[in-house]
């Protein structure tokens, strides 16, 4: 796996395994070697979020906030966090955001700078949310001039679900032309297949953490047992990610060449 900050909720009884996996989610996608890692350039200008959604009768409700890799520093349950941000588990609302709709749809969304510019100029600031309702700082900054969201949908057992997504935003950066040249050269339909692939990995491991969530325990003895389950759904679900990277190893090579390709051509081009 690559090296993250390990999150210690996993090891208290009374609180959701939720942030713990989603942390290992965005080591292995973004942490120092991750494989999406080379995607970030910049790496301290990017706010990303793992989401999960809440559920009413199978129905996703709602996203909130989960482990948040801010300006390559993680933070990923209540006792690490900071002004950078303050509170997990706040409420995203699904018609209002770039992530509710690309969990509506399923599909992953991607923004550049010229997107997002259209959409303020077509509907105002409004468009987006404060961030200081899910406590989130961004230095200032009121829009990201990037966002991308990678939608978690749970494909077992011959059905699909909405469990959650993975949200970034980019606020670094000085010059919007080359921001946008990037993102033009990304491969972002290889990205999104095998990042998708990923996602379905991980959704059942989310789902299973959203269910204790909502789980009480009566006994001593039931507390136990749920720390012994949730220390080993942490670990099964850190070992099936690291076995995803080993196989699609080939095919994470070929997106790392590609990405360091779009690098070399936004530079290029820009200067």
């Amino acid at each position: 796996m690559p090296e993250i900050a390990r999150s210690n909720i996993a090891y208290d009884v009374n609180a959701t395994p939720i942030h713990a996996i989603n942390s290992q989610l965005l080591g292995c996608l973004f942490g120092k070697d991750g494989w999406l890692r080379t995607m970030l350039v910049e790496a301290s200008g990017w706010i990303i979020n793992a989401l999960y959604a809440t559920t009413s009768t199978d129905t996703a409700s709602s996203l909130r906030t989960s482990s948040t890799l801010h300006r390559d520093r993680l933070y990923d349950h209540r006792g690490g966090l900071s002004d950078e941000v303050k509170s997990i588990d706040e409420v995203v609302t699904l018609p209002d955001s770039v992530s509710g709709r690309a969990l509506l749809s399923g599909r992953p969304i991607w923004l550049s700078n010229s997107d997002l510019g259209r959409r303020r100029d077509k509907f105002g600031q409004k468009y987006y949310r404060n961030f200081s309702l899910v406590d989130v700082d961004t230095d200032g900054y009121r829009m990201p001039r990037i966002e991308i969201v990678f939608p978690i949908v749970d494909r077992s057992f011959c059905s699909s679900s909405a469990v959650g997504a993975v949200n970034l935003e980019f606020f670094g950066g000085e010059s919007p032309s080359n921001v946008d040249t990037y993102l033009a050269d990304v491969p972002r339909e290889s990205i999104n297949e095998l990042c998708g692939a990923l996602l379905s990995v991980h959704a059942p491991y989310l789902k299973v953490a959203s269910g204790m969530a909502n789980a009480g325990f009566a006994t001593i003895e039931d507390a136990k047992q749920r720390a012994d389950y949730v220390r080993n759904l942490e670990a099964t679900h850190a070992y099936a990610l690291a076995r995803f990277v080993q196989l699609n190893r080939s095919a994470i090579d070929a997106i790392q060449d590609e990405l360091a390709s779009a690098t070399t051509n936004s530079e290029g081009r820009t200067q």
